[in-house]
């Protein structure tokens, strides 16, 4: 939350802080429905690595981006 409201424009920080909650529920919801799906089908350790797949997708895309769009200096 921090990064969020760090980077977005004073202008822009309603709607940013808006679409970051909505992702955030959006996982939970997500989260839980598939994990309970993987657990039935497959095991505990399925969810901790599709857990450890999605984390380190999300940390490839996070250094992805600021290697793409970098932040200008101050």
């Amino acid at each position: 939350q921090l990064a969020v409201g760090l980077s977005a424009r004073p202008e822009d920080r309603t709607e940013a802080f808006g679409w970051l909650t909505s992702f955030m529920w959006a996982g939970y919801g997500l989260g839980t429905l598939l994990s309970g799906n993987l657990g039935e089908g497959w095991g505990a350790s399925a969810i901790y690595l599709a857990a450890a797949a999605v984390s380190t997708t999300a940390v490839i895309a996070t250094c992805w981006l600021k290697i793409v769009n970098p932040q200008p200096k101050a």
